[in-house]
């Protein structure tokens, strides 16, 4: 009997993975009558947990409280330790989504262990402890796990596994920052495509790599891969379509289609009413909020950063309330609100000690946009650093957002007085940097005078500052320990040499 029930369940399991919540909710129902709480707790009560799992598909607002609620016996025994695997597997899978990463990651471990080695389960399982591994901060472990689930997979050749793995290991390069090599695995996962096609995986692998365009600003790319994610979705696949819809949001946020998005923002509510969840409500605000930032409209920009926000107090992870909380950061900064600035600015920081977040190149600017109001010169010259750096790390980017940066380099101007060697030390070291991925990596060639065209920007106005410096009696006035040394007109020198190959 164990068996039967076991090929039932991975038929729901299937289900869930082409988004038929409805036939999946029929398969459950009818096993619900035939196994009930009094005749067979054990069956009774992984039913139920699937019953939840499908709650966390159709509605995200029920993974909060409504998942904990059902009291689900947490030990079964008496039965083969295949199905006990496969109830603890469920039950991980559920406190994951209510984000007990710590509970979850013990009933993982457990499942692991009584599975079938080399099963189909098994590996889901892995994955699933990859992810929470990574969720806390556990990077090295979460490598090895996810590396051993790929490796079994390929081994067993199992083909949806295999993609699902591949699936699963980008969102942990992608979580470092490795958009290469987060690039290269979800194109590896679609060599399986006849195998994962109409799956909500192929629709995900999809619009992850839009994502990944729209970090490297290549937005007709992008939006090419969210046309394939969109036309392979199941209808009932509401959670993806929204997801297709933000990230279109954002590339046209981005490109300054600003007319178009209040199409996708009607859309999204209109979807959210039946399917209302937490995370997508969180995202059209953001897009509603970073639209009106755009259009200097900060008493609206305001309203919908706070509304997110408190959406975002319902969210277990912290990623959101990050987000939030640097709008909320930059409009107060905006409108000069210093004590409100201090109060987001602090909450950021506490974020930060709980979790460790993506930082992208956007809160290193708010940051920085915040301490050249309100922070001593040695903060402002950190987050100057820290913009810089941040902008250099992204894979790809010659098409660099030249009104932030040149707002930036021109807010930067007062800081080379207080320390103008160091300044223009650190202009070298990232100029340089900029210089190696040209040589290195062939693909920038094409691209080579847009990259010019940043190293210009990034390297003149230090250089003409200094040269100021160094021939005025500005030095004289204000610097009375600032020395014209041979260093000094070395690293003139050194970035005129470094013009020079290109001019």
């Amino acid at each position: 009997m164990d068996e039967q029930i076991l090929q039932k369940l991975d038929d729901i399991r299937m289900q869930f993975a082409v988004a038929n919540y409805s036939s999946a909710e029929n398969l459950i129902q009818d096993l619900l009558i035939e196994f009930t709480e009094e005749t067979n707790l054990p069956y009774w009560s992984i039913l139920r947990w699937y019953e939840a799992e499908l709650m966390i598909h159709l509605c995200q607002f029920a993974y909060s409280d409504e998942l904990l609620s059902y009291k689900l016996p947490t030990e079964i025994v008496g039965i083969a330790d295949q199905f006990q695997g496969y109830y603890y597997y469920v039950f991980a899978l559920n406190l994951y989504q209510t984000a007990t990463l710590k509970e979850a990651e013990n009933y993982v471990l457990r499942a692991i262990s009584l599975l079938e080695p080399y099963s189909k389960l098994l590996i889901e399982a892995l994955c699933l402890l990859g992810t929470i591994q990574y969720s806390q901060n556990k990077i090295e472990e979460a490598e090895h796990t996810l590396t051993n689930a790929s490796v079994d997979a390929i081994s067993e050749d199992f083909p949806y596994h295999t993609a699902l793995t591949m699936e699963t290991m980008s969102n942990f390069y992608s979580y470092k920052r490795d958009s290469a090599n987060a690039f290269r695995l979800l194109i590896q996962a679609l060599q399986f495509e006849k195998d994962i096609v109409n799956t909500t995986l192929f629709s995900k692998i999809h619009y992850k790599l839009a994502t990944i365009y729209l970090r490297n600003k290549e937005y007709s790319n992008a939006i090419e891969q969210l046309k394939i994610s969109n036309k392979f979705i199941n209808p009932q696949d509401i959670r993806t379509a929204l997801e297709i819809r933000y990230i279109l949001a954002k590339v046209y946020f981005e490109t300054k289609n600003f007319d178009k998005i209040p199409t996708i923002v009607e859309f999204m509510r209109l979807q959210l009413q039946s399917y209302p969840s937490i995370e997508m409500t969180v995202n059209l605000l953001m897009i509603e909020a970073q639209t009106f930032i755009v259009l200097e409209d900060f008493p609206n920009a305001l309203k919908k950063t706070q509304e997110a926000l408190v959406f975002a107090e319902s969210l277990r992870f912290s990623d959101h309330k990050l987000a939030m909380c640097l709008m909320i950061l930059s409009v107060y900064t905006n409108v000069n609100d210093k004590q409100q600035s201090l109060q987001y600015y602090q909450q950021i920081q506490e974020l930060l000690e709980e979790k460790l977040i993506e930082k992208t190149p956007y809160y290193y600017y708010v940051l920085f946009e915040y301490s050249q109001k309100f922070a001593s010169e040695e903060v402002q010259f950190k987050s100057y650093k820290d913009y810089c750096t941040a902008w250099l790390e992204m894979h790809n980017n010659h098409s660099i957002e030249h009104t932030n940066f040149l707002e930036a380099q021109s807010k930067i101007t007062q800081q080379y007085a207080s320390d103008p060697l160091s300044m223009i030390q650190e202009t070298i070291e990232h100029s340089n940097s900029l210089q190696e991925l040209v040589e290195v990596d062939y693909s920038f060639q094409a691209k080579k005078s847009a990259i010019i065209q940043d190293v210009i920007i990034m390297v003149e106005e230090p250089l003409l500052h200094l040269h100021h410096l160094l021939n005025s009696s500005y030095v004289t006035s204000n610097h009375q320990n600032f020395q014209i040394t041979e260093e000094s007109h070395a690293l003139i020198s050194s970035i005129q040499k470094y013009l020079s190959k290109f001019l």
